[in-house]
């Protein structure tokens, strides 16, 4: 187990140092902006704690993905809301929430996608309600520059300084993490299959 740690951090180490990793981390935050459930957050912070000098790339590589992202979710919400947008909230089940997106774009759309862009709110939920319901292109792109621009650039930056520590504390508990994070998918499959089931 230790021999298979040990090649996980080394291939780890090697990857977040690739030049490839600005075209990952672009691709990562694209697809988050639309369906995918991997946050591009701990990806940014990692790759920054290792490429400090990088930092101003590493988080405009995934602010330039969020956003255009996030423009083509809204696109598909107003162009194939019936298919793609009813998919992917049966496949995250998330109804209640997107009626209370709704309500929310109704009252203030500018403040909606603000909110989300910045918090951890599920922002794809936004990106596609944006396009459901016809709401300002001009505001939702200027929402969402604000909201991802602040939030990934202040990630960046503070990892640039601070990474040091981060990474040094992330090498030493490496095993730990991985124990962690097996367990974590081990219980959530277990949850998944149960709700599955009784559904």
């Amino acid at each position: 187990m230790k021999s298979l740690l040990i090649t996980i951090k080394i291939w780890f180490n090697k990857t977040a140092r690739s030049p490839l990793v600005i075209v990952g981390l672009f691709f990562v935050s694209f697809f988050d902006s639309i369906f995918s459930p991997i946050p591009p957050d701990p990806l940014l912070l990692i790759s920054v704690a290792v490429n400090k000098k990088k930092w101003l790339r590493l988080t405009a590589s995934v602010f330039v993905g969020s956003i255009l992202g996030a423009i083509v979710a809204y696109v598909l919400g107003r162009a194939f809301y019936d298919t793609f947008g009813v998919w992917m909230i049966d496949t995250y089940s998330l109804q209640e929430e997107f009626a209370k997106v709704q309500i929310s774009f109704q009252e203030n759309t500018f403040l909606a996608v603000l909110v989300a862009a910045v918090t951890p709110i599920p922002y794809k939920l936004f990106t596609l309600t944006a396009g459901f319901t016809n709401a300002s292109i001009f505001q939702f792109i200027l929402a969402s520059v604000i909201g991802r621009g602040s939030r990934y650039f202040l990630l960046g930056y503070i990892t640039s300084i601070f990474g040091d520590a981060f990474y040094k504390k992330m090498n030493k508990k490496v095993e730990r993490t991985f124990w962690a994070l097996f367990a974590i998918v081990f219980i959530a499959s277990i949850v998944y299959a149960i709700w599955h089931f009784v559904k």
